[in-house]
């Protein structure tokens, strides 16, 4: 009985704590390691949760990628029961962030260890090691390389682009409206190619960042949904849930929304798109305005 796996205890916020055992294996296409949680459900063995996901970007030996969309309490229960430690590298796939982690080698053997002898065998470790250093540079996301100046090829262009539209602008206007009118006027129209050039946000520029940000506050629009169950039929889905937490020794706590609370949300998000818009349309017309009067000062001067 050597083999056999030992328990340990994964505290969900949403179902309290449960007794789980790891299952070790390999996914199919990269043969990297998959970590998944099984619960003991009337005498069998069922899946608990995902620990690890599969990404395009295989994770090294002995670490894995953390499902925290899934399972927001998974880095907790490992830090907590000493299964692996987070490397300070992420991998991003579609709007969630992935964190790598390193897994504890002698904790998983003791944990699974047919799963390991069976991983470690297929990744030819002949020797299964004692101590194992795995170094992943933390800034390896963020690495660009320079081409003048310190400055990568793009944020040389606009910056170049940036000073020739702002000077271009100045030396026009300069003599109708002064050096500091002129420069006002510049700024605006200097900022979002200079943005370009040097704004990042979740792997989009400033282009393409603004392009989902005005789409989401104007083009963006609510979709209903109604239902075809009816009544009856709701009450009794929700008596049968409620009937297996309690046979679990689990207090259910059903959350309902109304249609009431529905419409307020809606409500909530066109108010916030308003809002939104008049203060795009306030900052436009302050700026109009400063150059229109610093316009009318210098003629009548």
């Amino acid at each position: 009985m050597d083999n056999e796996k030992k328990q340990v205890t994964y505290n969900s916020s949403f179902s309290g704590e449960t007794q789980v055992t790891l299952d070790i294996q390999q996914y199919m296409n990269n043969k990297a390691m998959y970590i998944g949680l099984m619960c003991n459900e009337d005498g069998y063995d069922e899946p608990f949760g995902d620990v690890t996901v599969n990404l395009s970007v295989a994770a090294p030996n002995y670490c894995g990628y953390l499902n925290v969309n899934d399972m927001p309490d998974i880095e907790k229960f490992i830090t907590e029961n000493e299964l692996g430690e987070f490397t300070g590298f992420t991998q991003r796939s579609g709007y969630c962030e992935y964190p790598l982690y390193l897994f504890n080698v002698d904790k998983l053997r003791e944990l699974c260890p047919d799963g390991m002898d069976m991983y470690e065998a297929n990744i030819g470790m002949a020797r299964k090691p004692e101590t194992m250093v795995i170094e992943i540079n933390k800034d390896i996301d963020r690495y660009q390389e320079s081409v003048a100046m310190g400055l990568t090829a793009k944020q040389l262009v606009f910056s170049i682009a940036s000073v020739i539209v702002g000077g271009g602008i100045v030396l026009l206007l300069y003599r109708y409206i002064g050096l500091t009118g002129s420069a006002y006027v510049a700024i605006p129209c200097v900022a979002p190619i200079a943005l370009g050039g040097f704004y990042s946000f979740n792997g989009m520029n400033f282009y393409e960042y603004m392009g989902k940000k005005l789409h989401f506050m104007f083009g963006n629009r609510a979709l209903t949904y109604v239902s075809t169950e009816g009544e009856t039929a709701i009450k009794q889905l929700e008596a049968e849930q409620n009937e297996q937490v309690k046979k679990k020794g689990r207090k259910a706590e059903p959350e309902t929304v109304t249609a009431d609370s529905a419409v307020k949300k809606q409500e909530e998000f066109e108010a916030m798109k308003k809002k939104t818009r008049n203060m795009l349309l306030g900052l436009v017309a302050v700026i109009v305005a400063a150059a229109a009067g610093i316009a009318a000062y210098k003629a009548m001067h």
